[in-house]
C-alpha cells in the first residue's frame, strides 16, 4: 500500500516539474515576444499584441492538453502495472491453495495408512517408525539421497510386516 502511494505521489511530481519546466518556457518566451513587439522608443504595437496574445493561448493550452495526456498514460500504466501485480498475486495464492489441498489429501491417507497398521497390528513396536520415517518423507529440506533412504527403509520394514 505504502508503495502504491509513493508512486503517485512520483507521478504527481513528475507531473509537477513537467508544468514548472514549461511555464518557465512560455514565460521566457513571452518575455523576448514582448520585448519584440516594442519599438526603440517603447511603444508598444497593439495589434500585434493581441495578435499575440491569442497566439499565446492557443500554445498554453496546447502545452496543457500534452501534459494532460501525459499524466494520463502515466497513471494508465501505473492501473496496468498493479492489475498486473494483483493477478499475479491471485495466481500464486490459487496455486498455494491447491498445494494444500494436496496435502491435506496425503495427510489423510497417511493418517488412514497409520490406523489401519494400528487395528492389525496392536502391539507392534515398529509403528512409531513407520509415522516417524513417513513424517521425515514429508519434509521439504531433505536431499535426495536422504529421501531414497527414508523409503528403502520404510519398504524394508513393511515388506517384513507384509502390508505393503
Amino acid at each position: 500500500m505504502n508503495n502504491d502511494y509513493e508512486s503517485i505521489e512520483d507521478l504527481s511530481k513528475q507531473f509537477s516539474d513537467n508544468v514548472v519546466a514549461n511555464q518557465k518556457r512560455l514565460n521566457g518566451i513571452r518575455t523576448h515576444q514582448f520585448l519584440d513587439m516594442t519599438n526603440v522608443y517603447g511603444e508598444v504595437n497593439v495589434k500585434q499584441v493581441v495578435e499575440k496574445g491569442h497566439d499565446f493561448t492557443y500554445r498554453e493550452k496546447s502545452q496543457l492538453e500534452i501534459l494532460s495526456n501525459e499524466m494520463n498514460e502515466l497513471v494508465l500504466n501505473q492501473i496496468k502495472s498493479f492489475e498486473e501485480e494483483t493477478a499475479f498475486k491471485n495466481k500464486e495464492l490459487m496455486q498455494k491453495k491447491i498445494l494444500l489441498e494436496e496435502l491435506g489429501k496425503e495427510y489423510s491417507k497417511q493418517l488412514s495408512f497409520i490406523s489401519k497398521l494400528s487395528n492389525s497390528e496392536t502391539d507392534l513396536p515398529l509403528t512409531p517408525l513407520i509415522v516417524h520415517i513417513d513424517m521425515l518423507l514429508q519434509q521439504q529440506n531433505l536431499s535426495e539421497k536422504q529421501k531414497n533412504h527414508l523409503i528403502i527403509a520404510r519398504h524394508n520394514i513393511l515388506s517384513g510386516l507384509n502390508l505393503q
